[in-house]
């Protein structure tokens, strides 16, 4: 991935956009799933934890149940199935977790607040 062009990309899953994730919320997601044996289930887990509000993934950590069942209801209303959670959701994670700070903007500093280069005053 051309990292240059990225700096507004976002993704798609079903028409839903997933935007860059924060540091703290990729390190909450690896807690809510277990990376090394990802199931159609984690898949969608996870891939509900790219979209919803971030209240919700630090309510998950707490109340892992009450996350199922969000996931659940969000299945249902999507009407997905597990063919949807196949290689390119697998992908789309992928790339949102190991991109995400690419695409993000960098501060520019203001040239009136910075130290002169010749030293004056």
């Amino acid at each position: 991935m051309n990292t240059d062009d990225t700096l507004h990309k976002t993704w798609e899953f079903k028409g839903i956009e997933i935007k860059p994730l924060s540091r703290a919320r990729k390190f909450h997601l690896s807690k809510l799933v277990d990376f090394t044996r990802v199931s159609p289930w984690d898949v969608s887990t996870l891939m509900y934890g790219l979209i919803c509000p971030q209240s919700e993934i630090m309510k998950a950590l707490r109340k892992p149940e009450w996350f199922d069942e969000t996931v659940t209801r969000w299945i249902e209303k999507e009407k997905l199935d597990i063919p949807d959670f196949g290689e390119d959701a697998h992908k789309i994670i992928q790339e949102v977790m190991e991109h995400s700070d690419a695409n993000k903007a960098k501060p520019v500093a203001d040239p009136n607040m910075m130290e002169d280069p010749l030293g004056n005053e």
